[in-house]
């Protein structure tokens, strides 16, 4: 493959990725936007540490932070702390800062 090949998949590769970042982004305004606010009470709270097989690579933490609520009838729990889906890992401070934010047994 020539270069001219090479500049064309690395662009659509670009393409790509930032489709699906826009969409990813996007998503996440829709489900901030779209959100109702409830009322919950933590549960447990806590940091979760990933150390990686490798010690070259960086520790990763997330803070935990489990919570029950209730919503047209319904009983939820559920751990997401920040926006979106999935868990995001912060610094090992900013973490605990979070944890600290949400003590068992709060609303």
């Amino acid at each position: 493959m020539g270069s001219l090949g090479q500049a064309i998949v690395l662009i659509a590769l670009g393409v790509v990725f930032a489709g699906l970042g826009g969409y990813l982004y996007v998503d996440q305004q829709a489900a901030i936007e779209n959100s109702v606010p409830i009322e919950g009470t933590v549960v447990a709270s806590e940091v979760e540490i990933d150390r990686p097989a490798d010690p070259d690579d960086a520790t990763s933490y997330y803070p935990v932070v489990t919570y029950r609520y209730e919503y047209d009838g319904q009983s939820f729990t559920n751990d997401n702390v920040f926006p979106g889906t999935g868990r995001q890992s912060t610094s090992e401070s900013r973490a605990a800062e979070i944890v600290r934010e949400y003590a068992e047994g709060t609303p």
